[in-house]
């Protein structure tokens, strides 16, 4: 059986702090979640309308655990013949691919200000083979060196199509 020789691996070219920032971020979220939760807990002693920011403050501590498995639990491996995905829930899909047939296109989320970057991978004749939503990795920014995260996915070698600029100074 033939070894697979690890090409890109994101958990080793992330930015050094970006991981501990993005935690820190979501940690005063749901702090202040929390606080509003206890005030509407007490809140609902003198007035049943005030459940509303009791719903607000479940609802909003939801998301943001959800948001945090995606960033904590992102994972993109390429290999030399595979590309493996981990999503938030921890689960791993793995996607035969041929170097030579590869397509990669970069682009922004829908939401810019969430961070991050889409990274879909396509065979030549246009076809989807995965989507990877990096929460973490962004491009730097103009007039800066590249991360090297950029460096990384430059050097595989593979067709990049970067319709939206984002990685500068090609």
């Amino acid at each position: 059986m033939e070894d697979n020789i690890i090409l890109f691996d994101d958990w080793k070219t992330r930015r050094s702090n970006t991981l501990k920032n993005r935690k820190n971020e979501y940690l005063i979220a749901l702090i202040t979640l929390i606080i509003l939760l206890f005030i509407s807990i007490f809140g609902l002693f003198f007035h049943w309308g005030l459940i509303i920011f009791l719903i607000i403050s479940l609802i909003g501590m939801v998301s943001i655990y959800i948001k945090w498995l995606q960033v904590k639990n992102n994972h993109l491996i390429i290999e030399n013949n595979r590309i493996m995905i981990t999503n938030r829930f921890n689960k791993t899909y793995s996607y035969d691919i041929n170097f030579d047939d590869i397509i990669l296109k970069i682009k922004l989320p829908f939401n810019i200000k969430s961070g991050g970057i889409i990274l879909n991978f396509y065979n030549k004749s246009g076809k989807l083979i995965c989507k990877y939503h990096d929460m973490l990795n962004c491009a730097s920014s103009l007039g800066d060196k590249k991360t090297l995260w950029e460096e990384k996915i430059l050097s595989l070698g593979i067709k990049v199509v970067d319709e939206q600029e984002i990685i500068k100074n090609k």
